[in-house]
């Protein structure tokens, strides 16, 4: 059944701005826009605070920031990068604390994806 649902991630303290540049970091790894409209397969839509869409993921995921962590917020329905993201933002949103930390103390920071895993590189500038 096709209808947009939130699930809920714990994260202790979370930061809109960590999260901003977690959806950069994504955006940029799967060549996807970011946006603040998410709809279900009968094009229903909803606001959202971020959100990324295009290919495979069509009608888009967003994201919010509750006082218990981040909402993802879509529908899952026949959209393949879904799930993937989803299940990634975690590591992601880590990825981010880490490369702003990092920027701040002076390094050049490079974040990939191998295989299940976000790695974030950094150089000493």
């Amino acid at each position: 059944m096709s209808n947009i649902r939130t699930m809920k991630i714990q994260i202790s303290n979370p930061q809109m701005h960590i999260l901003e540049e977690a959806i950069k970091l994504i955006a940029q790894q799967y060549g996807l826009e970011i946006t603040t409209q998410i709809s279900d397969y009968f094009r229903h839509t909803v606001k959202v605070p971020i959100a990324l869409k295009g290919k495979g993921l069509e009608r888009g995921i967003g994201f919010d920031i509750s006082s218990m962590g981040i909402n993802v917020i879509g529908d899952s329905y026949n959209q393949p990068l879904y799930n993937e993201i989803a299940n990634s933002i975690t590591q992601y949103y880590i990825a981010a604390q880490h490369t702003i930390a990092l920027t701040q103390l002076g390094y050049r920071c490079l974040v990939t994806r191998e295989q299940d895993k976000v790695v974030v590189t950094a150089v000493e500038v």
